[in-house]
């Protein structure tokens, strides 16, 4: 995927349905064993963080933008250049 902010957006959506995932198991089984679901939605949330630190480049000079917020990066803090 060439657009970050696409990118940006698929990592918030998999952390929060991971999240959901973990949450949801953790309320109907509790915690103690852990349920393999609850270990399920953490590992996709820790798989959308990675996701996101790896795509979420300048399409330009390929240098990590901000993971935080949703509002989309306009310009690269680094090159300059306009992100579509």
């Amino acid at each position: 995927m060439k657009n970050p902010n696409i990118c940006r957006y698929i990592m918030f959506i998999l952390i929060i349905i991971g999240l959901l995932i973990a949450g949801i198991s953790g309320v109907i089984w509790g915690i103690e064993p852990v349920s393999p679901l609850f270990v399920a939605g953490a590992l996709i949330s820790i798989g959308a963080l990675i996701f996101g630190i790896i795509s979420v480049r300048c399409p330009s000079c390929h240098r990590q933008l901000h993971l935080k917020g949703i509002q989309p990066d306009e310009y690269c803090p680094h090159c300059g250049e306009k992100i579509e």
